[in-house]
């Protein structure tokens, strides 16, 4: 499994050496705090929201919201949807009775 890091507003997954660099976001809002689910399987992550200039990324937009996608960059879910700004997503563990 490589990095999931926050590049140029985009998710890029690369090799530990920074080698083999995969594009898994390309879009005009930033992508940012990418973390690993626990299995590697999927990728959370904040959309939206403000650059690292702090101006708006869309004009109308509430802030960010949390979103998840397969490891490589397929089936991009909205997870929250609010009137504030939603960041630094944490995978836990799910509480089975």
């Amino acid at each position: 499994m490589g990095t999931a890091v926050a590049l140029n507003a985009e998710i890029v997954v690369m090799g530990a050496n920074g080698g083999s660099q995969v594009w898994l976001t390309n879009d005009d809002v930033r992508d940012s705090d990418p973390v690993w689910s626990p299995d590697g399987t999927r990728i959370a992550f904040a959309r939206g929201g403000t650059d690292v200039i702090d101006t708006p990324a869309k004009a109308g937009s509430s802030g960010s919201e949390i979103y998840a996608m397969n490891a490589d960059g397929t089936g991009v879910t909205r997870l929250t949807h609010n009137q504030v700004a939603d960041a630094s997503p944490a995978w836990q563990p799910v509480a089975v009775p």
